[in-house]
Parts: C-alpha cells; sequence; structure tokens
C-alpha cells in the first residue's frame, strides 16, 4: 500500500446538480484513494447552498490509510468566489 503512504489530494470541476453533489464527493475521494476503494461510510454536511448549473471546485485527501482502510475528506466550493458548500468524510475499503 505505498502507494497510499503520503497523502493523495485529487481537485477536479464539477457541475452542481440537485442531489448530486455526495456521488460528486463520493468518486473524488475514491480518486484520490488510487481508484480501487468502497465505500463503506459517508458523512456529508451541507455549508451553503447549491445553484445547479453553477460550477464547483472539488479537493478530495486522503487522511490515512491502513492495509485495509482509506481515510478521506472532501470539500467542495463554489468555483466563482471559493464559498465553502459541502464537506464530506469517507471510509473506503481497500480492493474487493
Amino acid at each position: 500500500m505505498s502507494d497510499l503512504d503520503q497523502a493523495q489530494r485529487h481537485t477536479s470541476i464539477h457541475t452542481a446538480t440537485a442531489g448530486g453533489l455526495a456521488a460528486i464527493l463520493e468518486q473524488a475521494m475514491i480518486t484520490a484513494a488510487g481508484g480501487a476503494a468502497i465505500p463503506v461510510s459517508l458523512n456529508l454536511d451541507y455549508a451553503g447552498p447549491i445553484t445547479p448549473g453553477a460550477d464547483l471546485s472539488v479537493e478530495a485527501w486522503i487522511d490515512r490509510a491502513t492495509r485495509t482502510l482509506i481515510f478521506a475528506h472532501a470539500e467542495a466550493r463554489r468555483a466563482d468566489d471559493g464559498a465553502r458548500i459541502a464537506v464530506c468524510a469517507g471510509v473506503f475499503r481497500v480492493g474487493g
């Protein structure tokens, strides 16, 4: 699991959709984990209004990884002014 020894970050731009923010943040954390992660738990906290169609800047990072679990965080901000929209914490199982 040497590829997760250092904190990994993933940044991307997405278009906000109604009800799609959890999926966007989950996928960003999976990408930061290297793509081979299975969700075990997600906790999503909204911090501001979401305007469908607005551009969002999403950043995800790995806090800690063990042999079988990955602990990650992600946040979404409005791309135009940087206002935080949501934060998400996730636990992922490694592999299948």
